[in-house]
């Protein structure tokens, strides 16, 4: 009995921690893709390819038969729609609100928004920023 017990609550762990194992440090290939595309709910992936260092993938979105183009960042395993949820106003504010200054160059490219800025410590910063909830999810010196 201890034994099925031990057995199921390894189960359980690997189960609850697979999406994480998944992550932007792990993704080497196609089939890692599928794996992070699937934990999200996403079917029927193809068309798996690199643009630059991102991942793109054609795919049926969760829950609908439409298929979409998804990039999945390198460095944070995001996955992005083609099509951005925020306006580039949004995207402003957003990112004005966190603490960096002279934004410039915003554009929505790659399946996240991109710009340059000054930080709050006061260095230009290259960043990158979610288009679902404009979160800034890069920072990078210029």
């Amino acid at each position: 009995m201890n034994g099925q017990k031990s057995l199921l609550a390894f189960a359980l762990a690997v189960a609850v921690s697979l999406p994480g194992l998944l992550s932007a440090a792990t993704i080497k290939d196609g089939g890692d893709v599928r794996g992070v595309l699937s934990a999200q709910g996403y079917l029927t992936v193809s068309n798996i390819h690199q643009d630059g260092d991102t991942w793109v993938a054609d795919a049926t979105a969760p829950g609908t038969r439409h298929s979409v183009n998804v990039r999945i960042d390198p460095n944070t395993g995001v996955v992005s729609p083609g099509t951005s949820e925020k306006s580039s106003l949004d995207i402003l504010q957003s990112i004005q609100a966190t603490g960096y200054t002279n934004i410039a160059a915003l554009r929505f490219f790659g399946g996240v928004w991109k710009a340059t800025a000054i930080s709050s410590t006061g260095k230009p910063v290259n960043i990158k920023v979610d288009p679902a909830d404009g979160r800034v999810i890069e920072e990078k010196p210029e």
